[in-house]
């Protein structure tokens, strides 16, 4: 990692940190591609792996009652392998605009350059994951994140805005997949479940400090109400894709209101 705090520029500091994370042995179940492929590439009744797709006994299909017909059976191992690498880096600063106007900033991201996941060793896919969603790669890895958070400070005021931004992301497609593009019946907008493009929310602060001990501040997340993209239900296991989206990236929610109190002693 590195720190820099220019003289030049008072108030001005930099960092940045390089990690490279490798995880063997990890605690994976493998994906549905991993099953099927291994199943449909030697099929015969002592694959393993075809023992894992519980079908109908009446007409070999993956509907139906889940009480007899399981559907695919992802068995959890620690033989998986998890690595990823990547920069966070930050940027603040602060500066007084006048006697009685304070003003300070601050930047922090990330660079993801590589998420791989293996859920079983020589068994299993290692899958790059970054900037990609599918059921095979589980929750969103954006490539760039970053809060962006400026703060004006006067009398006994302290507004800010904050900037978060996830970068676009694309749908892992098969060699024979395709994402639905266009539009669905009885809806006039189009939909593209195949990419989400860069996806910007803005938070806005006020805090008063009421007396030396007592503050007051409230707060308006999701300020301009913007609504996370749709990739459709089918894409991505439910854990991560719920509602036809990601909630654990993108916020579902919308704008909020929020006010709170501070008493110090």
């Amino acid at each position: 990692g590195i720190i820099l705090q220019p003289e030049a520029i008072p108030g001005l500091t930099i960092t940045a940190d390089y990690y490279n994370i490798k995880v063997e042995g990890a605690i994976n179940a493998p994906t549905p591609d991993d099953v099927i492929a291994a199943c449909f590439n030697n099929a015969s009744t002592d694959n393993p792996a075809c023992s894992q797709i519980g079908r109908s006994p009446i007409d070999g299909g993956l509907s139906g009652d889940n009480q007899v017909v399981s559907g695919l059976n992802l068995f959890t191992s620690n033989a998986g392998n998890l690595a990823t690498d990547g920069i966070d880096f930050s940027v603040s600063y602060g500066h007084a605009i006048s006697d009685s106007v304070d003003w300070d900033t601050r930047l922090s991201g990330n660079w993801t350059n590589s998420a791989t996941f293996q859920a079983q060793t020589g068994v299993s896919l290692n899958r790059e994951c970054v900037g990609l969603y599918s059921a095979n790669c589980a929750s969103i890895q954006p490539e760039f994140t970053f809060n962006w958070r400026n703060t004006v400070s006067f009398d006994k005021f302290n507004v800010s805005l904050n900037w978060r931004y996830i970068s676009g992301n694309s749908y892992e497609l098969n060699d024979s997949d395709t994402a639905f593009v266009g539009v669905a019946d009885n809806l006039t907008r189009e939909f593209d479940f195949g990419n989400t493009k860069p996806y910007h929310l803005f938070d806005l602060s006020v805090r008063y400090q009421v007396m030396e001990n007592v503050s007051v501040t409230g707060t308006v997340s999701n300020l301009f109400d913007k609504h996370p993209p749709l990739t459709g239900s089918f894409i991505g296991a439910t854990g991560f894709n719920s509602g036809n989206t990601y909630p654990s990236t993108y916020d579902t929610l919308g704008r909020r209101f929020n006010v709170s109190a501070r008493i110090s002693f």
